[in-house]
């Protein structure tokens, strides 16, 4: 393997556009970081934000299911205990190594058939502020997750339907703590209060206490028919009834419709050889395998020795990919996405040379003919799973609803909140006069961030490791950070303590209270500007060792490793 010379924090940069308005919204507030800790087993092992949802995947796996299994009982888990994160009014991504090849799911919500390039945008033809397109029915998707389960076990199941469902109906009908995280997300959330929620969240006006026994009993009873109906009733029967209900009162235009052709898309996963690794992720609709490809693409030669350096060696790179991704990515079934000419390995070379400079040589996309997305915000509530079983199969899944708590709108006879993704499409159709790839049209999928990812031998028929991280557009950052730290000779739990630097704009962020003050000068002095603050990544690292599988959660979170039945050490 080519040994990179200097491995440190990886940031990444948007281009400079309305991307990131001021109304954008802040990283999932963070509730402290604590020491990571990684596991080894010989076995197969979860990995996810909660450890409920880990100890779901986890018996699953004792029970004879695949890693696809798992990753589904983690994802019905996930939507009860992280219900500001995910559930079943969002949808996500699967990347899949099925012991032969890797295939990728994508369950990402669309716009309704009726909607229309002006939907975000106000009397006076201008964008809407974020937090008032966020709160309204225009933001809700039909979602994907229900029907992404259904293909998830279809294709890879190993066990009943119903075996990955009972971890989290159990939970629903016998309750759970209330965590740190949950309480204290509840406790800053700007307009939950306001929602038809708030009787269930903060009784007697006061968010659930820490320790709250929290039963969710419609949540049981819809996971129980599902189990019993299967999708149909969620997308058929009569609970779409009430989501259309609760989505159309606050002025969503779904209808009956959109639920009846919404189909999950499945496709081969887009993968490139870095180093000795193929490395794959989600392809568009999602933009984040491709630019996660990209950086690591740009990155393949030695990087300076001076951290300064190759601080802006990093920045260039990011900023190179993130310019072709504003401009070129969007959903595939309205757009047409030159995947193949962005990971052409001519063109990344071409591209390399940009990035390997003192200074920013270029910003703008390298194929020309478009215009970068305006507004639009890829929000940072989202949960990552990572899971490996006993078989080497692997999934790697990232879940959504976009916002804290999504659009805020609760489905009461469900016991979930619906997404607000429609929020990820750019708010303003056209640029300089030329239209946005990821304008509003009816039916479409917005661009996505999520940036699920394998790792595999050079010939694609082992797995070396599993990642992912909820994030928002950081997500890339955070994905290719870690590989390349991975690739670097970082263990998962020098990786997962790695401090995060991520750049968006004209400021180079940096993770609060992670870099010493002779470090930061040294960025200023190299014309960085300097901006800190919460970085709340989720990353769920799964590597290959000599010793076996290693694994550990993102310190920033609740999230734990757990392996399958017994062989297991802890580091």
């Amino acid at each position: 393997m080519k040994k990179l010379l200097f491995v440190l924090p990886l940031f990444f940069v948007y281009h400079t556009s309305q991307a990131y308005s001021n109304d954008a919204p802040p990283p999932e507030a963070s509730s402290g970081l604590k020491p990571a800790q990684s596991i080894t087993t010989t076995q197969g092992v979860c990995v996810t934000a909660h450890p409920l949802a880990t100890q779901a995947c986890q018996t699953v796996l004792n029970q004879g299911g695949s890693a696809a299994d798992g990753a589904m009982a983690a994802a019905w888990m996930l939507g009860l205990v992280e219900p500001q994160s995910s559930g079943l009014g969002g949808g996500g991504y699967l990347v899949y190594f099925d012991g032969h090849k890797t295939i990728a799911l994508d369950g990402r919500e669309t716009a309704p058939k009726s909607a229309k390039e002006n939907r975000f945008l106000d009397s006076n033809g201008a964008p809407l502020p974020f937090r008032q397109a966020v709160t309204n029915g225009l933001s809700v998707g039909t979602p994907g997750m229900v029907r992404l389960m259904q293909q998830i076990s279809k294709q890879y199941g190993q066990v009943k339907w119903q075996t990955t469902l009972k971890p989290a109906i159990l939970a629903a009908q016998n309750g759970f703590h209330v965590t740190p995280r949950l309480h204290l997300l509840l406790s800053v959330d700007p307009s939950l209060r306001q929602s038809n929620a708030a009787s269930i969240f903060y009784p007697e006006g006061q968010p659930l206490a820490v320790g709250t026994l929290y039963k969710n009993p419609a949540y049981a009873q819809t996971l129980q028919t599902i189990s019993k109906k299967g999708p149909e009733y969620f997308y058929k029967g009569t609970l779409r009834t009430a989501i259309l209900a609760a989505a159309n009162t606050q002025g969503s235009d779904l209808t009956p419709q959109d639920f009846d052709q919404y189909k999950v898309v499945t496709s081969n996963a887009i993968c490139k050889v870095i180093t000795t690794y193929q490395v794959c992720s989600a392809p568009p609709s999602s933009s984040g395998g491709i630019t996660v490809l990209q950086i690591l693409s740009l990155l393949q030669g030695e990087l300076p020795k001076d951290p300064i350096s190759a601080v802006t060696y990093l920045t260039n790179a990011s900023r190179l990919a993130f310019a072709d991704r504003d401009e070129y990515i969007a959903d595939p079934a309205f757009e047409k996405v030159p995947v193949t000419q962005l990971l052409d390995s001519s063109y990344l070379q071409k591209r390399s040379a940009l990035a390997t400079g003192e200074h920013l040589n270029q910003v703008t996309a390298g194929l020309g003919s478009r215009q970068p997305s305006l507004e639009g915000v890829d929000a940072p509530n989202t949960s990552h799973i990572s899971v490996v079983d006993s078989k080497g199969r692997a999934a790697s899944m990232t879940m959504s609803i976009e916002s804290a708590f999504g659009s805020n709108i609760w489905v009461k006879e469900g016991g979930f909140f619906l997404n607000n993704e429609l929020t990820d499409f750019s708010f303003a159709p056209t640029n300089k006069g030329i239209p946005v790839a990821n304008r509003v049209q009816g039916g479409k999928r917005p661009r996505s961030s999520m940036a699920p990812t394998l790792l595999l031998n050079a010939q694609g028929t082992q797995v070396q490791g599993v990642l992912g991280s909820p994030g928002g557009s950081q997500i890339i950052g955070y994905v290719a950070q870690a590989t390349l730290d991975l690739l670097g000779g970082k263990t998962v739990q020098q990786t997962l303590d790695t401090p995060h630097i991520l750049r968006r704009g004209d400021s180079t962020e940096l993770e609060q209270g992670r870099f010493d003050d002779a470090f930061k000068q040294s960025l200023v002095k190299a014309g960085h500007l300097i901006k800190e603050g919460d970085m709340t990544s989720g990353l769920a690292i799964i590597w290959r060792t000599n010793e076996g599988w290693v694994a550990g959660a993102d310190p920033r979170r609740e999230g734990i490793a757990l392996a399958q039945k017994d062989s297991v050490k802890a580091h």
